[in-house]
């Protein structure tokens, strides 16, 4: 819920601009999720994405792309080190 939050008072300002600015004609709501760096979804975001019907494959996409990003992060951190080395 936090992250829900955080996200929405960010981005809500400025939804009204960007659908002028693009010709936007539908509501856009934000929504915050939080997906942990090992691909795990919490209850929270679980059901909220399914109140909106999502299909389960997006939650299967969106927990791949959470853990192919720690792995590239912890792939730069382990030789970007050594490579400023040499």
């Amino acid at each position: 819920m936090e992250v829900h939050l955080e996200k929405k008072s960010i981005y809500d300002p400025v939804v009204e601009d960007m659908k002028s600015k693009y010709k936007l004609n539908f509501n856009i709501e934000v929504i915050g999720i939080l997906v942990g760096a090992r691909g795990s979804i919490s209850n929270y975001t679980r059901n909220l994405l399914k109140n909106i019907n999502l299909p389960t494959s997006v939650f299967m996409d969106m927990a791949t792309s959470a853990v192919k990003g720690s792995c590239r992060t912890i792939q730069f951190h382990l030789y970007s080190h050594h490579n400023n080395n040499n």
